[in-house]
């Protein structure tokens, strides 16, 4: 499960760049020998290094975005490390919620997200997760 994780973060990562990942892929492999269950901090790491030594900027919220698919799937050391960064909360929030992630919803809430900018539904869905006993 975490292979798949890492590996579709490191797909979605590449894509746009094929080259970054002949010029990164040794330290890719290194960082994921490193990675523990449920934490691909070592990996999101190398990527940030990447990201930065290349100036690029995410300008633009998908659902492919690596803050919504660790948002989604409840890696909160991920989704601190992309607040770190400056990616704007509110475009977790949603996969946070729609997945079932009360701590990470918690977290985006913290960290500016807001509630109101979700759907109705999606609201209701929050108000009942963070209501549920830890």
């Amino acid at each position: 499960m975490l292979f798949g994780d890492v590996w579709g973060f490191v797909r979605c990562t590449f894509r746009t760049k094929p080259e970054l990942m002949v010029a990164f892929g040794d330290r890719i492999d290194r960082a994921l020998q490193l990675c523990t269950e449920g934490d691909l901090t070592p990996v999101l790491m190398v990527m940030m290094h990447i990201w930065s030594y290349n100036n690029q900027r995410w300008c633009t919220v998908d659902w492919d975005h690596p803050i919504v698919l660790s948002a989604r799937c409840g890696h909160l050391p991920a989704v601190r490390l992309w607040l770190a960064q400056g990616i704007p909360a509110q475009w977790a929030l949603s996969a946070a919620v729609k997945h079932g992630q009360a701590e990470v919803g918690s977290c985006l809430i913290a960290h500016g997200a807001s509630p109101l900018e979700l759907s109705p539904s999606e609201q209701q869905q929050l108000e009942s997760l963070l209501a549920q006993p830890n």
